[in-house]
């Protein structure tokens, strides 16, 4: 089976509070891997969650298992002891269903006596049973400018690698907003926080997520669904293995939150239908194949963004030079034979642009890559015989491409 790109929600939903049609909403809206309804040990009976791991099995969806009072704190706080026995208890309800993704380790741990513990919560999941993912989140920029006293004398890059020695497990998240501000530095904020935590998950040998919005809340405005396409392609192209969404469902009791995807009466708003947009098109063109690419380098073109370098000639043997009309997001992959791509994306919320991408034609050509490769469509004669040619590519706002470079001999 083809590995999918991971879409979820942080569910803040009790049990109580869900119904096993809640299931049939997240595949229609295009979610893969998801949280479910979160239980407490305490008042919960964690075996009311088997018929929600059963629905979503129907639909080919995993599910993360949040339990709210089980997390980096219960370790810190009772031991590794009392933490590894409530997880056994709870792991011996759920283990070998088709639909379990792992346990939720917690959310943006800035303690240094958290953050050890989170990686050892993760290191007693995969040592339990390896074929358990447990979910981490991190706290964006504000984990990026904590210091090496906190991750135990290392810098964050080297955490990053400590923790998937020492846990066995390969995949991370982080969360970012600032994009949903609607300012150019909200902008910037996104891709300075982006490029560390990606550059530090690729040293490691790791997967990076990230945690995104999908809600109107304090100064961050409810995306668009320009906005959610944005989210996804850029993040994608950068290198992001994984979405989670903040959050999928409002609340009469946090009327600070506004149009999530379904509203504190349950019902669909109009985000729900721009989110499965944005998810399924994603998914049904670059969802698996770019899950069988590696990101080598990542640019900006025209206006710069954060702390990623604009591409300039001289940065590609076969790609000479690229411009667009406002900004864009230009990246290259490799799958295990060797072959590379291209990833284009338009930075634009607003508008059309045109992304002019020069290749020499000597050395190469492109094929545009649709379905995840089962459709190409072949692009790169040299009509006037100049030995390079400058391909103008339409892009809508938001919208991603991706190309094979291919080779000649």
């Amino acid at each position: 089976m083809a590995q999918k790109f991971p879409f979820g929600i942080w569910n803040y939903l009790p049990l109580s509070e869900s119904k096993l049609t809640d299931i049939d909403d997240w595949a229609e809206c295009g979610l893969t891997v998801t949280m479910a309804p979160s239980i407490s040990m305490e008042k919960d009976d964690p075996r009311d969650l088997i018929p929600f791991l059963d629905r979503a099995a129907s639909h080919d969806m995993k599910l993360m298992i949040n339990v709210r009072d089980l997390s980096y704190a219960t370790y810190a706080e009772e031991g590794a002891e009392a933490y590894e026995k409530k997880l056994r208890s709870l792991h011996e309800i759920f283990k070998g269903h088709p639909a379990l993704y792992g346990y939720v380790v917690g959310d943006e741990p800035t303690k240094p006596e958290y953050i050890e513990a989170s990686v050892q919560c993760m290191k007693i999941q995969r040592q339990m049973d390896n074929t358990l993912s447990p979910y981490l989140n991190l706290a964006g920029a504000h984990t990026l400018a904590l210091s090496p006293d906190h991750f135990g004398g290392r810098t964050y890059p080297e955490w990053l690698k400590y923790m998937v020695d020492e846990s066995g497990f390969a995949v991370c998240c982080f969360d970012e907003y600032a994009q949903t501000i609607n300012n150019v530095e909200g902008y910037h904020s996104y891709f300075r926080t982006v490029k560390p935590h990606v550059e530090a998950a690729d040293a490691a040998g790791a997967d990076m997520w990230g945690c995104l919005l999908s809600s109107a809340h304090i100064v961050f405005n409810k995306p668009t669904e320009h906005q959610f396409r944005w989210q996804i392609n850029v993040s994608a192209a950068l290198g992001c293995r994984g979405i989670i969404w903040f959050r999928f469902y409002d609340r009469i009791t946090a009327p600070d939150f506004y149009g999530s995807p379904i509203d504190e009466f349950g019902y669909k708003t109009d985000a729900f239908y721009a989110l499965l947009r944005c998810q399924r098109r994603f998914s049904a063109h670059y969802g698996e194949i770019l899950m069988r690419l590696k990101r080598k380098s990542s640019y900006i073109v025209g206006d710069p963004r954060g702390n990623y370098p604009n591409f300039k000639p001289g940065d590609h043997e076969y790609i000479l030079n690229a411009s667009i009309d406002d900004t864009g997001v230009l990246s290259f992959f490799e799958d295990d034979e060797g072959n590379e791509y291209l990833c284009i994306v338009n930075g634009c919320v607003k508008y059309f642009a045109s992304f002019k991408v020069e290749f020499d034609t000597a050395k190469c050509s492109l094929t545009e890559l649709h379905r995840n490769g089962a459709v190409e469509l072949p692009f790169g004669s040299d009509n006037f015989g100049l030995g390079t040619m400058t391909n103008d590519f339409g892009v809508y706002p938001a919208q991603l491409r991706l190309f094979r470079i291919d080779k000649k001999q």
